[in-house]
């Protein structure tokens, strides 16, 4: 019975100490891995969300940059617009040179369209803007 008895308590020592040397060292190991895994999926979808962040950033700069440059040369095409017209419809001082007279009515109207172009321009550009930002 003895012998009975101390094979039954070897063998529970023995599933005691498999336990304790192997199983559960085992588990710790999986469990580390595990959080070890999900720290690392973190770390890249946090990296992919900057990355991405950091990709809307540049295309708002860039989008910026082309609708101030379509701004300015649509400016521009006014004010040259307006000198042409200048030139077409007014007369040129003497002794200065570039420099027109134009009738008041005439010189109204040349400056009405010249402004209107710039309002144009001025909106679409401010529209442009507002498209940026949404996106």
């Amino acid at each position: 019975m003895r012998t009975i008895l101390g094979i039954a308590g070897a063998i529970a020592l023995l599933a005691i100490a498999y336990y304790f040397a192997v199983a559960l060292p085992e588990e710790n190991r999986a469990r580390l891995q595990l959080e070890r895994d999900k720290f690392n999926q973190q770390l890249e979808e946090k990296k992919a969300k900057e990355a991405e962040q950091t990709l809307k950033e540049s295309q708002r700069a860039i989008g910026k940059e082309n609708a101030q440059s379509e701004y300015e040369a649509c400016v521009q095409d006014a004010t040259k617009k307006f000198n042409r017209d200048l030139a077409l419809n007014g007369t040129p001082v003497p002794g200065k040179p570039g420099t027109y007279s134009a009738p008041s009515a005439i010189m109204n109207q040349i400056e009405k369209g010249e402004a209107e172009k710039k309002e144009t321009c001025r909106m679409q550009y401010e529209t442009k803007l507002k498209a940026i930002e949404v996106k």
